[in-house]
């Protein structure tokens, strides 16, 4: 009997953790829709300690107000900057994304964007090469 009770309460469990995860199929009335120009930047090669930015240009194809609640970065050498007021339908911003290129080699990151939209996060990605910098010659050191 114990064994009963025990298994119809992890039934129970399961259904209710199914009905939780599933998803509807329906979108919030609230959403919209974005549309960026482009969501991947390659850099190419980056001379150390030169201006690594990018704005990412979107527009809001929705019928509702878009409204970005955040923008965050894979790490911190990557510093995202975006709109905190809501576009209207049709309006047009940017996402701006700037990199510390004080680091040298090879980097890809991401961006991830939070908004009233179903396909949130919106995943922009940057990648590129810094390469080291140069040393300075020194012409007093003998020559071997």
């Amino acid at each position: 009997m114990r064994n009963l009770f025990v298994f119809n309460i992890l039934i129970l469990v399961a259904i209710v953790l199914n009905s939780c995860n599933s998803d509807s199929g329906t979108a919030s009335p609230d959403n919209t829709e974005v549309k960026f120009e482009i969501t991947k930047f390659d850099f190419g090669k980056l001379e150390h300690k030169a201006d690594a930015s990018i704005e990412f240009m979107f527009t809001n194809i929705g019928d509702k107000p878009l409204i970005i609640t955040n923008v965050s970065s894979s790490c911190g050498c990557t510093v995202p900057s975006y709109p905190k007021d809501a576009l209207k339908p049709g309006e047009k911003a940017s996402i701006k994304v700037k990199y510390d290129s004080n680091r040298v080699g090879v980097f890809h990151k991401s961006v991830k964007v939070f908004c009233n939209t179903d396909d949130s996060p919106v995943k922009l990605e940057i990648s590129g090469e810094v390469k080291g910098p140069e040393l300075p010659k020194n012409d007093s050191l003998p020559t071997l």
